[in-house]
């Protein structure tokens, strides 16, 4: 009996906490940065030229990103991370120009790292990951795209 206790406990910390991201995390959204898509797509442009397809990941404002974060930590990948990886999956057989940015530094990175991790095997030789972000997380980036089997372009862009 007190295993099965330890998992209902548990349980309720993971339920209430997911709660109260998702209500805070709508509290906070009402004070999110305001939105420079338009900028990061003009400055990834300028940088990597051409096509591509882009994800911006948005900020719900420092509080909401911070419990992004957690409340991912605690329930696994988020939709935006599993939205990541799917589109990244055709270049397992073909070429897949892809551009990933976002407003909140610390949250765009843990998409990324969750994303790469439905494609730690090394089956994407067709992907070009353009990430547009903070230098201090180039070297990671580029990491995990390796360890992927893809290549990456950086450019730095510090909103």
């Amino acid at each position: 009996m007190p295993i099965a206790m330890t998992c209902i406990r548990s349980l309720a910390r993971h339920l209430a906490a997911a709660a109260l991201g998702a209500l805070l995390g709508g509290c906070a959204a009402t004070q999110a940065p305001p939105d420079d898509t338009d900028l990061r797509l003009q400055a990834a442009s300028h940088a990597f030229g051409g096509r591509y397809e882009y994800l911006v990941i948005r900020s719900a404002g420092k509080l909401g990103d911070s419990l992004f974060r957690d409340v991912t930590g605690i329930t696994g990948p988020s939709q935006m991370a599993r939205d990541l990886a799917t589109r990244m999956a055709p270049a397992e057989n073909a070429p897949v120009r892809l551009l990933v940015t976002g407003a909140d530094p610390a949250k765009t990175l843990q998409v990324i790292r969750d994303a790469f991790g439905f494609h730690a095997r090394g089956g994407l030789p067709g992907l070009e990951f353009l990430f547009l972000g903070e230098p201090a997380h180039a070297d990671e980036v580029r990491a995990l795209v390796q360890r992927a089997g893809g290549r990456m372009r950086f450019a730095p862009f510090e909103g």
